[in-house]
């Protein structure tokens, strides 16, 4: 059942950046909303066919290896990459802040 959640949401993100790209191809003179909703459909196409064909790679990948498996399962729990990982998310966060407080007044 989950392989064929995979499959479904491979086939979907493959659809969304398809109508995109057909909107942008086919729209001569995009007005309002429509200017943007092409770029929209590719981006959330391509991150749900990216996401989901990697992670069906993966588990695919680790199925054929167990002791791969448990030293990637090891990593993933060990305290200190937990605490690594949330210093990073931390410091992208911030400077996200900086930049964006930075071009904001550009945007108009």
């Amino acid at each position: 059942m989950k392989q064929v959640k995979k499959f479904l949401l491979i086939a979907m993100g493959l659809a969304l950046a398809g109508a995109g790209i057909y909107l942008i191809k086919t729209i001569s003179d995009p007005q309002g909303v429509i200017r943007a909703l092409p770029f929209l459909l590719v981006g959330f196409g391509c991150g749900i066919f990216g996401h989901s064909l990697g992670d069906l790679l993966a588990k695919k990948a680790v199925r054929s290896d167990p002791e791969m498996a448990r030293q990637i399962e090891i990593a993933q729990s060990d305290e200190r990459n937990i605490m690594i990982g949330n210093m990073a998310k931390a410091k992208g966060y911030d400077l996200m802040t900086y930049i964006f407080g930075m071009l904001v007044p550009h945007l108009h």
